[in-house]
């Protein structure tokens, strides 16, 4: 069931206000960035030569396990995982590294390790053989890789070599963040794609080894045409995830046994390990999934494949700037766009390469690019092995790509990796920036209460719940990117708005369809008439509340274009995790709480890297309610009551409460570069409200 009062825009990573107690109070329910990598290089070496001589095996799998960080109990748990699903003919390597406070077990030592892993059934307790205890380590170090994987190889020959890189990932702007790493300038460190890349290659030349046969990553996010691209002449084959992994990560112990079949290659094991993948998420019911295999002999195929198509398009520029916008802005994307507008260059930024161009294609007449673009469609099926998604994820096709809306977003480090330096795809999003520069801003004209009876619009002046008042808005403006509409309450000081609810309005006067189709599949985009875009929305007097069966608190509800969740902005804390910002997910259809994505904030940086967690159910939830101060051009957020877990959330709907509350609507032109565009507040209006 979809929410029928449209409401409004404003999202982003704010400062959280922490109002006390009196604003739990206020809304009771009623009973109806910078990621630069490392500087420091880390000496340290590797001898693995106490463990005696290995014999030749079909494989060595080495696992750079970097678990100093709030991952270290799925960490544990993974090795314990392999350890169950090693079979013959195959060597594991792992080197982790613990962290110092999120897990106990196995004697809670917190350095790092070097394990030579034997088969065991035991799931709880590792007991495979310690061949090296080099101490603390920096694991964001790229000469830690390369000694690790240079000791590997050399001590543990083998006809096949694949490599795992396990973490957090964060797409092309970092991996492998290490919490304490000695060394580190700030104490802190993480790879970037040209240290990983630098790190494999070195190793590779020390031990003679042409090229890996696989890389995978059981990180989230990289998936990126941008990582193929730096690593293709690295290995044969990569394995890794567009969108976040959830905690549990790869479930090794149904992997693990495919590289101990007799001749096997990489590109007939990858495609197994997407499917025991997506079977083992399904199986959990978790639809928020997705995970690719690809041959990287046609990585660099894909790119001049994708350099053709870009250089149709940047014909067209300043005719279609706002079409390329829309493109970018509502692509299937792997974090909420509307929430990364806030945080400049530090937003992930990452959208499915093909989805994107499909929604250009689908709406572009004529698409010149068309010769291009089959060109790439047939290197993509080279390119990618395998490619499952859960159902959130739909319309993902297997690689994502580097896509920041507006100028302000833009990482200006993305040009030190292959792909970016290469590719044209950096030359058209700076040709589209300037396009955008150049556009003016769209302003909200009218709103007005109504009450609509008979097929005729009366004025109004008290909205009541389940009645027939309706707001009128005019929106006025150019190359429109979105209109959002929200309503919410006023603080009795009249200084403070509290937003319940918002969502985009999509199609204002037009009502011209804009759902194109490829094939049979449809490619939306929002479509604003250039000039005056004028309509009604109806006034329902209803909220969503968040619950868990017992209690009940207000939170911002968001409905996006084309989503199949409602969102709510949360607090969550517990042991293991401490207090985080974070979302919930609820399904559309079921308002049941379908994932919780945390915002982890890096150590000296302006990153936050999402995690998707499975709650405890002892676990603090504590809804957010998004404000804005009068006359200031940001938002805050208030927390509102809080709830235990239990053995889920979901929402209901609650009557508006008597009193004064608020609608507004904002709007966006195609591409704008300062905050206060993102959040600019063109028109808003306080209405009496009252049940019926």
């Amino acid at each position: 069931m979809r929410h029928t009062i449209l409401i409004a825009l404003l999202s982003g990573f704010c400062s959280i206000l922490f109002a006390g107690s009196d604003t739990a109070n206020l809304f009771s329910v009623q009973a109806s960035g910078d990621a630069s990598g490392s500087v420091h290089e880390q000496p340290v070496t590797f001898d693995f030569s106490m463990h005696g001589e290995s014999a030749r095996q079909a494989w060595t799998i080495m696992v750079y396990m970097d678990g100093d960080n709030n991952l270290e109990h799925f960490a544990l748990k993974d090795l314990n995982e392999m350890e169950k699903g090693l079979g013959k003919s195959v060597n594991i390597i792992v080197l982790l590294d613990r962290a110092d406070r999120y897990d106990r077990s196995e004697g809670d030592w917190k350095d790092a390790r070097v394990y030579h892993l034997r088969h065991d059934e035991d799931l709880n307790t590792i007991h495979s053989e310690i061949i090296a205890q080099p101490g603390e380590l920096n694991m964001g170090e790229g000469k830690v890789l390369e000694s690790f994987v240079s000791a590997a190889i050399q001590s543990f020959p083998a006809d096949h070599y694949a490599l795992i890189m396990w973490d957090h990932g964060g797409g092309w702007i970092t991996h492998a963040l290490d919490d304490k790493a000695p060394g580190a300038p700030k104490g802190s460190d993480y790879l970037t794609l040209p240290e990983l890349s630098t790190a494999i290659r070195h190793s590779l030349s020390a031990t003679g080894v042409k090229r890996l046969d696989m890389i995978g990553f059981d990180m989230c996010l990289m998936a990126e045409l941008e990582t193929a691209s730096q690593i293709a002449d690295l290995a044969e084959v990569m394995v890794a995830s567009e969108a976040l992994e959830p905690d549990d990560g790869w479930p090794y112990d149904t992997v693990i046994p495919e590289f101990s079949i007799p001749g096997k290659t990489i590109r007939k094991i990858a495609p197994v390990m997407v499917e025991a993948y997506h079977r083992y998420y399904r199986e959990h019911g978790i639809a928020a999934t997705t995970l690719s295999a690809y041959d990287l002999r046609y990585a660099d195929a894909v790119r001049q494949s994708f350099d053709r198509v870009l250089q149709k398009l940047m014909t067209d520029v300043e005719q279609h700037g706002a079409l390329l916008t829309r493109a970018l802005f509502y692509a299937e994307a792997y974090q909420d766009r509307m929430d990364e507008l806030p945080k400049g260059d530090s937003a992930i930024s990452s959208v499915d390469m093909m989805d994107t161009l499909n929604r250009i294609r689908a709406n572009s007449d004529p698409f010149k690019a068309d010769k291009a673009y089959r060109q790439l469609q047939s290197d993509m099926e080279h390119f990618v092995l395998a490619s499952q998604t859960g159902t959130a994820y739909r319309r993902s096709r297997g690689v994502s790509i580097y896509a920041p809306v507006s100028a302000r977003q833009f990482n200006a480090r993305y040009t030190q990796t292959r792909f970016g330096a290469a590719s044209q795809w950096n030359s058209l999003l700076h040709r589209l920036y300037r396009y955008q520069q150049r556009q003016s801003k769209p302003v909200v004209t009218d709103l007005h209460l109504v009450d609509v009876r008979g097929g005729k619009v009366h004025p109004a002046t008290m909205a009541k719940s389940f009645s027939t008042n309706a707001f009128q808005y005019t929106v006025e403006g150019k190359n429109i990117l979105w209109v959002d509409a929200f309503n919410g309450r006023v603080s009795p000081d009249g200084k403070q708005y509290y937003i319940f609810d918002q969502s985009t309005i999509v199609d204002t006067t037009s009502k011209k369809s804009s759902w194109r189709t490829i094939g049979n599949e449809p490619y939306p985009l929002p479509h604003y008439t250039d000039g005056v875009n004028r309509d009604l929305v109806q006034y329902n007097g209803f909220h969503y509340v968040v619950s868990n069966g017992t209690h009940r608190a207000i939170g911002t509800t968001r409905i996006r274009f084309e989503s199949p969740f409602i969102t709510v902005p949360i607090l969550y804390e517990h042991p293991d995790t401490g207090k985080q910002r974070g979302v919930i997910y609820f399904d559309d259809q079921t308002l049941a709480a379908e994932r919780v994505v945390l915002y982890i904030p890096q150590p000296n940086s302006s990153l936050f890297l999402p995690r998707h967690i499975t709650p405890k159910p002892d676990a603090k939830i504590t809804p957010l309610i998004e404000t804005i101060t009068t006359g200031q051009d940001k938002t805050d957020y208030a927390p509102s009551q809080t709830l235990q877990w239990h053995q889920g959330l979901y929402l209901t709907l609650a009557l508006a409460t008597p009193g004064r509350q608020f609608v507004g609507w904002g709007c966006r032109r195609s591409g704008c570069n300062r905050i206060a565009d993102s959040i600019h507040l063109i028109c808003r209006k306080t209405v009496n409200s009252t049940p019926t």
